[in-house]
């Protein structure tokens, strides 16, 4: 999607909600409800101790703006190819670490 993307805020927007599901799906695996929001920080903070996306990514706020602006064009500057890139990058790391913490708990 990525090498392809004409609109860098459609890989943002999704590369974010990427993040968010994989954060949401650590909650379901706990048996924890969680909040119906999008802050990535706070999704985070809130994990049960023990998850090591607590530790690996202090401050998801940038990647949590991409929701906005991507979908609320003029409120900010468009976004790039760079903000793209930065957003699948984040969320790889993020899904990946909760994959990996899954594969830990025996989860397959």
């Amino acid at each position: 999607m990525l090498a392809g993307a004409d609109t860098p805020r459609h890989v943002c927007l999704h590369s974010q909600r990427a993040a968010e599901k994989s954060l949401k799906a650590a909650f379901v695996l706990e048996g924890v409800d969680f909040q119906h929001i999008r802050d990535l920080d706070k999704l985070r903070n809130l994990l049960p101790a023990g998850w090591s996306v607590k530790e690996t990514h202090r401050d998801l706020a940038k990647t949590t703006r991409y929701v906005i602006r991507s979908r609320y064009l003029g409120i900010a500057p468009e976004l790039n190819g760079a903000d793209a890139s930065h957003a699948v990058s984040v969320a790889g790391e993020i899904c990946d670490s909760i994959e990996a913490e899954f594969e830990h708990r025996g989860v397959p």
